[in-house]
């Protein structure tokens, strides 16, 4: 019994460090998403790449943490309890495997280029890098909606293979293609000038 306590001990506290890394995750990427594509319509600047890399931190903490806690969670499930690697489980690690891909893209592609970009408009911006940076922020949201859903929908349970892929891959693919489209839409915008560059802003 002692024992069976101690399990069940281990497995909430690594439901709970697992619950905590996902929220401080997903709502550090919602917060930064919307903020980034707030600020990008003027341009890149400092103070927003600075913005993008300490999120990128935080948000790569949290995925660490996710892996670590889910780790231990499917150990203490499969090795201790006699539980079955089921489909949902299978894909909630391909979720948390794409997650990691997203940050290692961010790190190695996106931030390089981001910052020999400060100082320029989006309409300077090669239209393919635009597009790239926006594909890959819709997988990244597309990866933690993801998440979301396979964490909270209690049908996906039960869901083969195939309906379960069937219902992801639309939502994974139609984020990256989101994130495209409207990061080519904002790069066609001209940018709204700065308050301080019109004739009210250098008077007062």
């Amino acid at each position: 019994m002692h024992d069976l306590r101690m399990i069940g001990l281990m497995f909430d506290m690594f439901t709970v460090a697992h619950m905590a890394a996902f929220s401080v995750g997903i709502g550090c990427a919602v917060f930064v998403e919307v903020a980034v594509f707030r600020r990008f319509h003027n341009g890149i600047d400092q103070a927003c790449l600075a913005l993008l890399k300490q999120a990128h931190c935080v948000i790569g903490l949290a995925v660490v943490a996710l892996w670590v806690s889910g780790l231990g969670l499917l150990a203490i499930r499969l090795g201790i309890l006699d539980g079955i690697l089921s489909a949902k489980l299978i894909l909630k690690l391909a979720v948390v495997v794409g997650l990691t891909l997203n940050m290692w893209l961010i790190d190695a592609y996106v931030l390089p280029r981001l910052d020999r970009l400060v100082g320029m408009r989006l309409d300077q911006i090669p239209k393919a890098q635009l597009v790239s940076f926006g594909a890959i922020a819709g997988a990244s949201a597309g990866c933690w909606l993801s998440a979301l859903l396979l964490g909270g929908v209690g049908a996906f349970k039960i869901m083969a293979w195939s309906q379960l892929l069937g219902f992801f891959l639309p939502v994974l693919g139609g984020a990256a293609v989101s994130g495209a489209v409207l990061a080519a839409i904002f790069g066609r915008k001209p940018a709204m000038p700065d308050p301080s560059d019109t004739l009210l802003g250098r008077l007062s």
